[in-house]
């Protein structure tokens, strides 16, 4: 099964899931969020190695597409291994320049308890998903990562490789993977002559939040009426953006709904 694969490495590649168009229309959407920065000089808040850039999510257009961060198979699957009240806890746009080198080796994270040795007992209680907004091959280049190592015991950026195979997933328009936050990861050179750009989606147990990425920018922007107007299913898995400093009113005011528990139907919690 899928969720007893993704334990073990740590990793799930999914050539085909999203409508390519669709991928597309969230690539003309964030087009435009490069434009008045220079590449060369980036702010500092944006820059997180050399050549790349991470930038915060406007929620708007394709990005609320029902088919994007609320699909069918998608939620089985994060349901699965995290849990059918999981959240959505940041959205970004990670940009490998052209010609950007090789990213040093890294978790996104830290282990969630570093005193311990090892993790191979702990579910997963984070997951972040990639979607190419291009098609990679070679040149442009794609993340690699480590296979299994979610469970290492090792604490902080490192440079030497983990015990571990590594996989370099390479996905058509529409694909994506799925990689456990504790998994050790790089992003490769883009040798090509045009921007590498990822849509970065984490997807979190209600109880966990990345405390560590989102110190200058926040980790989803959303308009208050734009979130009063999504469906109960993107609501509910988006609730944390109503948490004060985004949209700053509770759950409850928002009408925010559970998935019922007797039919499976959305019911208000």
């Amino acid at each position: 099964m899928f969720d007893e694969k993704f334990r073990n490495d740590g990793l799930l590649v999914i050539d085909r899931i999203f409508d390519p168009e669709m991928i597309g229309r969230v690539r003309e959407t964030v087009a435009g969020w490069t434009g008045p920065i220079d590449p060369a000089r980036p702010p500092v808040h944006l820059r997180v190695d050399e050549g790349r850039l991470h930038m915060p999510i406007v929620m708007e257009g394709p990005l609320l597409d029902p088919a994007l961060l609320t699909h069918p198979i998608l939620d089985r699957i994060l349901s699965s291994l995290l849990g059918a009240d999981y959240v959505i806890d940041n959205l970004s746009l990670v940009t490998a320049l052209a010609g950007a080198p090789q990213m040093h080796l890294h978790r996104d994270l830290p282990p969630l308890f570093p005193e311990r040795h090892g993790h191979a007992d702990l579910p997963p209680y984070a997951v972040t998903m990639v979607v190419p907004l291009v098609a990679t091959d070679d040149e442009t280049g794609t993340t690699a990562i480590a296979k299994g190592s979610a469970a290492a015991s090792r604490v902080g950026d490192e440079e030497i490789d983990p015990p571990a195979d590594w996989v370099e997933p390479h996905v058509p328009l529409g694909g994506c993977f799925l990689m456990d936050v504790r998994s050790f990861h790089r992003g490769l050179p883009n040798r090509s002559a045009r921007d590498r750009p990822l849509l970065y989606a984490m997807f979190s147990r209600p109880w966990f939040t990345d405390s560590v990425n989102f110190d200058y920018h926040a980790r989803m922007k959303i308009d208050r009426d734009t979130f009063a107007g999504l469906s109960p299913v993107q609501r509910y898995r988006l609730r944390r953006a109503a948490a004060p400093g985004l949209i700053d009113k509770c759950a409850a005011a928002m009408d925010i709904v559970a998935p019922g528990e007797a039919d499976g139907r959305w019911s208000k919690r």
